[in-house]
């Protein structure tokens, strides 16, 4: 149980790193050369974080090793991005 507690908390390492760099890049402490577009680096970041850490959960609870639903979380966190960039902005 120790151990799907610790792949827990690493799979939402991202999604808990959020308000963070919301903060950082809304100070001005981070600059990413966009302006106000940084601001829509947040959003996506929180958005591939919230999928990545869905699709961690449910591959920890099928008890997959460490390596592969890292992996298969990020592939889908990225896949998720890709689609909802198409369906939004038609790319």
């Amino acid at each position: 149980m120790n151990k799907k507690l610790a792949h827990l908390l690493l799979a939402l390492i991202p999604l808990l790193l959020t308000p963070l760099l919301s903060f950082v890049l809304f100070e001005g402490l981070l600059n990413l050369g966009g302006g106000e577009k940084d601001i829509i680096w947040a959003i996506v970041w929180a958005v591939w974080s919230l999928t990545f850490a869905i699709s961690a959960l449910v591959l920890i609870w099928r008890n997959w090793a460490l390596k592969r639903w890292v992996w298969r979380s990020a592939m889908v966190a990225t896949g998720g991005m890709l689609m909802l960039s198409v369906l939004v902005f038609g790319v």
